[in-house]
């Protein structure tokens, strides 16, 4: 059985797989802001366009990025 760790600010690890995840607003920008501590704050029923990035430091095959986080 898999679980969400308690503490969501996992450190980074090395793999050999770079994942970015970006989120815009899609009706007023200032509705979602990037923290200092690298957290974000959405404003409440605001809609939110994910934008998710992967890139690997070698040639890949048969990968499967799946996001389990709600969009």
């Amino acid at each position: 059985m898999n679980s969400a760790p308690s503490n969501l600010q996992l450190k980074a690890v090395n793999y050999g797989f770079k994942i970015e995840r970006i989120y815009a607003a899609i009706d007023d920008p200032s509705h979602v802001q990037k923290q200092s501590d690298g957290t974000w704050k959405f404003k409440l029923q605001e809609k939110i366009q994910v934008t998710l990035t992967m890139t690997t430091t070698q040639q890949r095959y048969h990968i499967a990025l799946v996001d389990y986080l709600p969009a």
